[in-house]
């Protein structure tokens, strides 16, 4: 109804919320943290934490610590239950699709991703990635005069 039903912040230990992916009925969300400070372990990777968030309490748990090199959208939580997000779970790899339950659990390896930015559809079945690409050329011009004003 426009109006706050609740807040929410999460506990510093848990680290800064970067998005929020809602559940299709809106029941609940999980909100993506990012560790507060970006301290790699030694294989080059940080922490990611997974909070699922009960629209109705405000109520937190932790679903996930997932270690990456890299996380990004595209995120959706499907209206088949799965969650869907890309990262880069090492060095070596550049972004993949995983989904996982919002429960928690595992996350499983769907496909690897192209570069560029992605989108996915609602029910994770379409995906479109766009890929800037730029041109570095050098032009002579002869006979070219600044004016003087």
């Amino acid at each position: 109804g426009g109006r706050e039903r609740w807040r929410s912040a999460l506990p510093e230990p848990i680290g800064r919320s970067a998005d929020v992916i809602p559940a299709p009925d809106l029941s609940a969300c999980v909100a993506v943290a990012q560790p507060v400070s970006q301290v790699l372990d030694r294989q080059d990777l940080i922490t990611m934490t997974l909070v699922r968030i009960d629209a109705s309490t405000g109520a937190l748990r932790v679903v996930s610590r997932l270690p990456v090199v890299a996380f990004r959208p595209p995120y959706v939580w499907s209206k088949d239950g799965w969650l869907y997000f890309s990262m880069s779970a090492s060095p070596r790899k550049g972004l993949q699709l995983y989904r996982m339950r919002p429960e928690g659990g595992s996350p499983q390896l769907r496909r690897d991703l192209p570069e560029g930015s992605c989108s996915l559809s609602d029910d994770a079945q379409r995906r479109v990635c766009v890929r800037n690409r730029s041109l570095s050329d050098i032009y002579l011009i002869r006979n070219f005069r600044l004016s003087s004003r």
